[in-house]
């Protein structure tokens, strides 16, 4: 499967999904952060126009590759990539419906692991 879905009071408020993104992003990922989050719209929200997923902040996760919050004008979602070997896993919430559960996101972000996800491919970037 590539998508895992976290559901809260009957809600999507998160899930983990595979992210198609080219090596060379990640390598550079400052330098690329933009194309990061119009991967992100392109492959998550189709249906979103490129103006209301912008990057609202970002920054490095003691966990993750990098840590992005998009949204038109405030933090509509959390991301947090992990580099894999062979995959590259956007962990996601939704920030409205995680707000009280902010404790727990932070679990779940610290509790991600895979077979080719390794610590070293995901010190902090920022």
């Amino acid at each position: 499967d590539i998508q895992h879905d976290f559901i809260l009071n009957g809600q999507q408020a998160g899930g983990i999904i595979l992210l198609d993104v080219p090596q060379g992003l990640l390598d550079a990922p400052l330098e690329g952060l933009f194309d990061i989050v119009e991967l992100l719209r392109q492959q998550l929200m189709p249906d979103v126009p490129p103006e209301e997923a912008g990057i609202v902040s970002f920054g490095g996760n003691q966990n993750a590759f990098m840590e992005l919050g998009t949204g038109p004008d405030e933090i509509a979602y959390c991301h947090y990539l992990f580099r894999g070997e062979n995959y590259t896993y956007d962990v996601w919430f939704n920030a409205e419906l995680m707000e009280q559960d902010m404790e727990q996101m932070a679990q779940i972000v610290a509790s991600v692991t895979g077979a080719d996800i390794l610590p070293e491919n995901n010190q902090n970037q920022f």
